[in-house]
């Protein structure tokens, strides 16, 4: 198609891998997990509207790399938002931030009435392919950069992070729904009330772990080694 092609690889970890292709279009991009939306709304506030990025650009020196986020409703695209940043380094992984605040030139500003759950990303947006230079991108977070060390938020403690097979859950009352999602947004296990589990069939690399109750949930990004 006209779009750029997206590959999962596990290189000390997982990480999406983007190529735009030289035939195609020059606003190309790419859906972050599927067509159908996040499990859970993307929380944009008044307050909170910032999303986290890391994103590597190998196969040129070049910095000043324009790349879009954008943000919408899965069922109603006209309920979008989207904003741009340029890359600041070439060759080794940065953290880029987009604040929704800030919506690209020409473009819809933020409403935070609508409902966002499906995420894309454009590479060199308004530029034509070239096939000789590979996006990479992981650990999309919203409302602040997420770190690696064991995760406290509210009366949930997740440990050891990371982990090898094993991962518990401290808190645990007994009715919390928990699943498990890798990077695209694919859910891949879901449980309730467990204080253990076992993850030694996953392969190595970055998920997140959402504890949901009622109508509240808590997202912690977890990494098995």
């Amino acid at each position: 198609g006209n779009g750029p092609s997206t590959i999962l690889e596990t290189i000390d970890g997982n990480y999406a891998r983007v190529e735009k292709n030289s035939g195609a279009e020059t606003w190309a991009g790419v859906t972050i997990g599927s067509g159908a939306g996040f499990l859970n709304d993307i929380p944009i506030t008044n307050n909170d509207t910032k999303m986290f990025v890391d994103v590597f650009v190998s196969g040129t020196d070049q910095t000043g790399i324009p790349i879009k986020l954008k943000i919408e409703n899965s069922q109603d695209p006209t309920q979008s938002v989207e904003t741009d940043m340029n890359t600041t380094v070439a060759g080794e992984w940065e953290t880029m931030e987009f604040d929704f605040l800030n919506e690209s030139e020409g473009t819809a500003a933020l409403n935070t009435d609508f409902v966002f759950d499906m995420a894309s990303v454009f590479f060199n947006f308004g530029s034509s392919g070239n096939q000789d230079i590979v996006y990479y991108f992981d650990n999309v977070s919203f409302g602040s950069q997420l770190s690696a060390d064991d995760n406290i938020l509210g009366a949930y403690r997740i440990y050891p992070n990371p982990f090898i097979d094993v991962i518990n859950v401290f808190g645990i009352e007994g009715d919390e729904i928990i699943f498990i999602n890798d990077i695209l947004g694919k859910e891949i296990f879901r449980g309730v009330g467990l204080e253990e589990i076992n993850l030694s069939s996953f392969e190595k690399g970055t998920y997140f772990l959402t504890l949901s109750k009622g109508s509240q949930s808590s997202t912690f990004k977890v990494i098995k080694k």
